[in-house]
């Protein structure tokens, strides 16, 4: 659909179908033919499309999966199997070592997922991801908790969740 130089290499007979560039060859050409190569290369310019993203480079809508599901909606399933997961098996096996396990685990895959060579690939990084930051968020408040005394435990809430307000409100 798109060449190297990210033109339309199919006369511009393009439609745009749930954020797919789709070949259409019932459409009519916007570019005339019978003119010279320099006007019609003019025209070709004139229809290119002004931004490309990754979305478009990797037809992350258009195929089947991920037309429905984004890499962030992946990343919160991660975090949601995280959050049941990582909490029991902290009680089993401790706070510190799963706390270790996670951050062992959740760096380098967010490190790699960039890396990766093809969609699945990168939502299972993805999935891994939010895992790790489930068991990290969950195990660390409640390892931090257990390191400060309950007497200064409010304050350690209170000033967290007070600077989460205050990022909110102002934007």
């Amino acid at each position: 659909m798109f060449s190297e130089d990210r033109t339309i290499t199919d006369d511009h007979c393009v439609k745009l179908k749930d954020k797919c560039y789709q070949p259409c060859p019932s459409c009519p050409d916007e570019c005339p033919r019978n003119v010279t190569k320099e006007v019609r290369d003019e025209c070709k310019k004139g229809h290119e499309a002004y931004f490309y993203s990754p979305m478009m480079e990797y037809k992350l809508k258009c195929l089947p999966f991920t037309s429905s599901t984004s890499s962030a909606e992946v990343q919160f399933y991660g975090a949601l199997i995280g959050n049941i997961c990582v909490g029991f098996l902290a009680d089993k096996f401790g706070r510190r070592r799963m706390l270790l396990i996670s951050l062992l685990v959740g760096i380098p895959t967010l490190f790699f997922s960039a890396f990766l060579d093809g969609i699945a690939y990168f939502y299972i990084g993805r999935v891994i991801v939010g895992i790790t930051i489930a068991g990290t968020m969950a195990v660390g408040w409640a390892f931090a908790a257990e390191m400060i005394s309950p007497k200064h435990r409010f304050k350690l809430r209170a000033f967290t969740s007070w600077v989460c307000l205050k990022l909110i409100t102002f934007y």
